[in-house]
């Protein structure tokens, strides 16, 4: 689904079984260990964050383990690399790296490298059980590669003065309006803008699907005929729904508040169908719904838009970005203690959200 809002906080890459490489002629070897990485939290500026990388012997024992880092210019690194002498076959063991962010980095990634004695004989052994007929084969091959095996993990994450994400993952709301931001305060409320459709594409979603629901209206039986053909019809419905809800956001940044309701309630009543329509979408609507009424000065209509939003589903991971807006809303109507209230369990949403940690304090100093 290309709606970005999906959850977050997996914070882990899949381990990889990695296999020494072998000829186009040679059989597959069997894996002979794992080596995996991951972040122990996301990222903050300033706020030491834990690598932990482990190295899992499958077959025979590993010799020369060694684990090192690449990490972006300007972190501090408390320890270059990890040193193993042996690791026995069938263990694990977990190496870990204290790293410092001293900036944001909106495109940025962590190497893990791992240098390790490729046990040959054991793999030699092994294969040779498993593939009898090649062993002289394989037995060439493995004793022709180097003796030590390297292989290389890459974490990618995003790290960005509002919030600190690793990795870069799908509940990430990045516009910000800061035509309604109170005055103290850095940025405006924000909202789920979609970088992956163009407003051309969204019109031609909505266009198509239009005339799609009139050739059913006229032919009962073209439903069937189209399921029948592979024409997912759930998926159809849902970019059309996508459509109008990035029309509505263009037309709000361009200032055509108007035009961005009449898209919203278009989006309420081709809404019926409530299985169409992802929870995250229908939060990112009526958090849209809100923001345009703030916009066109009905701050009444916008709170209780943005309060329906958050009742929607109040655990989803999003509902951070719409405690945050129900505050600064609060900030505009003069109710300081809601909006601290707001910010707070913002906050407690996730701790990395940094914007909503500044603006805490800000409203609790005064």
């Amino acid at each position: 689904m290309r709606f970005i809002l999906r959850g977050l906080i997996g914070l882990v890459l899949a381990g990889l079984n990695i296999a020494a490489p072998v000829s186009a002629e040679t059989p597959r070897l069997p894996s002979w260990y794992r080596f995996n990485a991951t972040l122990s939290e996301a990222p903050r500026v300033g706020v030491p964050v834990e690598v932990q990388a482990t190295v899992t012997s499958l077959l025979g024992d590993l010799e020369g383990i060694n684990v090192s880092l690449l990490t972006p210019p300007g972190w501090s690194q408390a320890t270059q690399a990890a040193l193993l002498d042996r690791l026995a076959s069938g263990s694990s063991k977990l190496f870990t790296f204290t790293l410092t962010p001293d900036a944001p980095m909106p495109n940025g990634s962590i190497g893990c490298k791992l240098r390790v004695k490729a046990p040959k004989s054991a793999l030699i052994e092994q294969a040779g059980r498993l593939f009898p007929q090649e062993i002289s084969k394989i037995k060439a091959t493995i004793s022709g590669w180097p003796d030590v095996h390297e292989s290389f993990t890459d974490m990618p994450f995003a790290l960005y003065p509002e919030e600190g994400f690793y990795p870069l993952e799908s509940d990430m709301w990045l516009t910000y309006d800061d035509r309604l931001k109170p005055e103290g305060f850095t940025r405006g409320p924000v909202l789920y803008r979609d970088g992956m459709i163009t407003p051309f594409q969204a019109q031609t979603d909505v266009e198509m699907y239009d005339r799609l629901q009139g050739l059913i209206r006229s032919d009962p039986k073209l439903s069937a005929t189209l399921e029948r053909q592979g024409v997912d019809l759930k998926k159809k419905k849902f970019d059309q729904l996508l459509g109008l809800y990035v029309l509505a956001v263009e037309a709000y940044l361009k200032g055509d508040q108007p035009n961005a309701e009449a898209l919203l309630n278009r989006f309420v009543t081709e809404s019926t169908d409530a299985a169409a329509v992802p929870v995250e979408l229908a939060v990112a609507a009526e958090n849209l719904r809100g923001l345009a009424a703030w916009a066109s000065g009905d701050r009444r209509t916008a709170e209780q838009a943005l309060q329906k939003a958050f009742y929607r589903n109040r655990k989803l991971p999003v509902q951070r970005y719409i405690l945050r807006n129900i505050g600064l809303l609060m900030v505009a109507r003069g109710d300081r203690a809601t909006a601290r209230e707001m910010l707070r369990l913002a906050c407690e949403m996730k701790p990395a959200f940094v914007l909503a940690v500044e603006d805490y304090r800000r409203l609790k100093e005064r």
